[in-house]
Formats: structure tokens, C-alpha cells, sequence
């Protein structure tokens, strides 16, 4: 019968100083987020906010993009080649442990919007309201044949910037009086993905799959009659835990490759702070939204026809660089049969475009200064860092959704533990192992229950079952 090991002070030691850590490692560091490729106000703020209230850089520069892109929506498009255009549309997640701050910093991107909303539904309930009482009225005239039958007037329509908690029908509702698009802005995305096919397997997650292409698409039902919008835009952003991350689904239907994901290493809550945010910082940023939102919508014979900007010749140069580097690894990872990569690499062609009109806009917003009709080399350089930095987050995603094992998702301090600990081990030593490195007893106590990881050999003795 082989032998128990004993943990000695030394081994405690080691592992309470850091020098062992075990093997399982994603091997995949993400970078920090790159404020640079925003404008100096937005970047600025993001470190104020980060600053006063300890919101990561990552979840605010994230919120900052999905504002932008909902506020500019249908006004501007750009024109990559001809026949082939993209909307800004943004599909982001901000993935983070439980309470460290995902929520915050996405609503205050979004706060200029949402008290937008705010303030139109109650101008749309005063709209509807008195609406209602001129139906009355009308329909007590004609009732009493007082007057000759008058039409009636439009039922008041609310035009929304974010939608939350709706259905498929609803949203394309919502979309064919909203021209300019919507947002899709969930606390906890699962529940988007869980409303997809509720009713109906399988179509609603295909019309989302048209929706990030900004395609036409139609609903036809018998009691909600006929729906069609030419040019849906609708960006999505929300929130997962780490553990949530395989609902976001494994299917080969390209929906995870449409999403981006702010990941950052660090997953720890900040303690609070003494200190405020200016005022003045969040009227500056209001402006910039209010001003996108202001860009003019046009239509042509009924039609809508955003604004066209085309890559000036240094933006072009610029890409064009990135993109033979992006197709000669997308061949070669789909020549090794590494077709998870190959995806990813796809994807991110299509956001180095949505990037680069973003960064276009929100500079000309913040510098005052127009480019006329061309998107400048420094919003695509800011493109090529945002995906680079998205593209690290993706790779991390895809390792613990596709390769990493029980070991490998275990946080910080429980896989210090389980690396520390021999093959087999007393209970008693790996107690007190544990409790060196600040995983209490009882904690440890419940950490020995998962059987994934751990097996009861005899009375007071565990065998670990994977490879540290």
C-alpha cells in the first residue's frame, strides 16, 4: 500500500512565498485594455472613473464603444469596397467574477441614453394619454352623429435608444419605427441567450445571426401581422461570470465568433473610495453621445441612406497590412484543421471596419475637426489595438471553454491549494497547507467534497485525482 505524504513546514513555506503554482496555466495573458485607441477625453475619464470609483478600464472602455455605436447606429456606415458596407454594430461582453464591478461601469456608459429614454417615455405616457382621451372623445362623436366621422390620429410610437428583456417579435417591432437602431443592453447576458427559441427552436437565433450582419429580415405572424426592416442595427453589451461562460453555446453556427468579450486578468473588487467624479466629466461625455445622436438621418424616397466614409489612403495602407498577416494565419490555422482559430481571425476582419467607423466618429465628435468623407489612419490604428486586445480575450474564452480542465477553472486561491498539495495527503496537513495559504478550514473542508478533483483513499486520507 503506498504512503501518505507528509507536508512539511518547508513545503508550506514555499507555496505560501509564491514559488509553486502548478502547471495549468490558460498561457494566455491578456493585455491591458488600450485607452489609447479612444479619443484623450474618453480616455481621461475612463482613468477618473477608475480612480474614484475603481471601475476597471476594461468594462468602462468596453461601455464607452457600445454608447458610441448605439448612438451613431444607421447615420453612418462605411464603405470597405463597392458592394460591401458595415454598420457600427458592436456585439461586447464583459465577463468578470461575481460582484467585481461589471454592472457599474456599463451603466454609466449608458447613462446619457438611458435618461433619454427616461425622459421620452414619460413624454410618450403624456403623448398616449392624451391620445387616448381625443379616441374617446372622437368616438362619442360619431356614436352620437354630433359631427361628420373624423380620421383619427397616429397612436403615439416610443422610440427607445436601449432595449433590455424582449422578444424577437418585439424588437423587430420596435425596430421598424426606430430607423436609427437600437441596444440591446442586458445585466447578465444569459438571459439574452436564454430567450433566444423559447417559443420557437432555432429561428430566433438565426434572425440574430442576420441581425449582426445589419441583413434584412421580416417576422410574419397570423396575430402580429407583417414586420420588415431593410437595415437593422442593434449593438449588444452585458455581463457573464466566468462559470456562465458555456451557456454562451459550443455550436458551429458562428454566433460566439460575433461576440467580443472584455476579459480582464485581474478579477478582484476594488475597495471604495473617498472621492467623486466631477460633474464636469460626465456633461463632456454626454455631449459627445448627444452630438452623434444628433447626426442627421436620411431618407430617400422612403428609403433609409446613411452617410458612406471609405478608408483614406493611409487607413487602407494600414489594413491592408494587418490583412495579409490575418490571411495567411486563417489559411494556415484552417490547413491545421484549427478551424476555432480560423473563425476568430474571420470575425475580427469584420470588427477592424466597425472599430475604425467608431473611432472615426467619436473623434470628429471630440475634436471638433471633420475629415469629410474618409476614416483617418489613426481611427484604424486605434481599430488594429482594439483587436488586438479582443482578440487576446478570445483566445482566453476558448481555452476554458474548449481545452482547460477542472484545474484549470479553479480560482486563484483554491488552484495554489491543490497545486501544493501531494498525491495523497492526511487531511489534517492539507488543512493546515490550505490555511497558509488563507483558505479557511471549512472552505477546505468543502473544496475536498468535489469529486472531480478529489478521491477518499481511507479514513483521513485523499488522493488527488488530476495532474497539477
Amino acid at each position: 500500500m503506498s504512503t501518505t505524504t507528509n507536508i512539511t513546514r518547508e513545503q508550506v513555506l514555499e507555496v505560501v512565498n509564491g514559488h509553486k503554482h502548478g502547471k495549468h496555466t490558460t498561457e494566455i495573458q491578456v493585455p491591458p485594455f488600450p485607452l489609447e485607441a479612444l479619443p484623450d477625453v474618453l480616455a481621461d475619464y475612463a482613468r477618473e472613473l477608475h480612480r474614484c470609483n475603481g471601475f476597471p478600464l476594461d468594462y468602462t472602455g468596453t461601455g464607452f464603444l457600445f454608447a458610441a455605436s448605439v448612438a451613431i447606429g444607421n447615420s453612418v456606415h462605411l464603405k470597405v469596397r463597392e458592394g460591401y458596407t458595415v454598420p457600427p454594430i458592436l456585439w461586447l461582453v464583459l465577463v468578470g467574477r461575481p460582484s467585481i464591478g461589471k454592472t457599474h461601469p456599463l451603466n454609466a456608459a449608458c447613462s446619457p441614453l438611458a435618461k433619454r429614454d427616461a425622459r421620452s417615455k414619460r413624454m410618450h405616457g403624456e403623448a398616449l394619454a392624451a391620445w387616448d382621451a381625443e379616441e374617446a372623445a372622437r368616438k362619442t362623436r360619431k356614436a352620437k352623429g354630433d359631427a361628420p366621422e373624423d380620421a383619427p390620429s397616429p397612436r403615439p410610437i416610443w422610440r427607445p435608444h436601449l432595449v433590455d428583456d424582449i422578444t424577437m417579435e418585439a424588437l423587430l417591432a420596435k425596430l421598424s419605427v426606430c430607423p436609427r437602431g437600437v441596444g440591446l443592453h442586458c445585466d447578465e447576458l444569459v438571459g439574452w441567450l436564454a430567450s433566444m427559441d423559447k417559443y420557437r427552436k432555432g429561428g430566433d437565433r438565426q434572425k440574430w445571426l442576420s441581425l449582426f450582419n445589419g441583413a434584412q429580415v421580416s417576422e410574419i405572424r397570423k396575430t402580429a401581422g407583417e414586420l420588415l426592416v431593410e437595415r437593422p442595427c442593434v449593438s449588444v453589451a452585458g455581463g457573464v461570470q466566468p462559470g456562465r461562460l458555456n451557456t454562451l453555446g459550443r455550436d458551429h453556427d458562428g454566433f460566439l465568433h460575433r461576440l467580443l468579450f472584455a476579459y480582464p486578468d485581474e478579477q478582484v473588487k476594488q475597495y471604495a473610495r473617498n472621492t467623486s467624479v466631477a460633474k464636469e466629466w460626465g456633461e463632456r461625455y454626454t455631449a459627445i453621445l448627444e452630438h452623434l445622436l444628433a447626426l442627421e438621418m436620411r431618407m430617400e424616397e422612403g428609403e433609409l441612406v446613411p452617410v458612406l466614409l471609405e478608408h483614406s489612403a493611409e487607413a487602407a495602407e494600414s489594413y491592408m497590412a494587418w490583412d495579409r498577416m490575418n490571411t495567411d494565419r486563417i489559411n494556415e490555422a484552417n490547413a491545421a484543421g484549427n478551424e476555432l482559430s480560423a473563425a476568430l481571425f474571420g470575425k475580427l476582419d469584420t470588427y477592424v471596419h466597425r472599430f475604425a467607423l467608431v473611432l472615426e466618429m467619436l473623434q470628429r465628435i471630440c475634436t471638433g475637426e471633420s475629415a469629410g468623407n474618409e476614416v483617418q489612419g489613426d481611427a484604424m490604428d486605434g481599430a488594429l489595438l482594439l483587436v488586438k486586445y479582443f482578440e487576446a480575450t478570445a483566445r482566453k474564452v476558448h481555452f476554458q471553454l474548449f481545452e482547460a480542465d477542472e484545474v484549470d477553472r479553479l480560482d486563484t486561491r483554491k488552484a495554489r491549494v491543490y497545486a501544493a498539495l501531494p498525491e495523497r495527503f492526511a487531511t489534517g496537513d492539507g488543512m493546515k497547507l490550505a490555511e497558509a495559504i488563507g483558505m479557511p478550514s471549512t472552505s477546505f473542508k468543502r473544496f475536498l467534497r468535489d469529486q472531480k478533483l478529489f478521491r477518499k483513499d481511507r479514513h483521513g486520507v485523499n488522493i488527488k485525482l488530476l495532474e497539477s
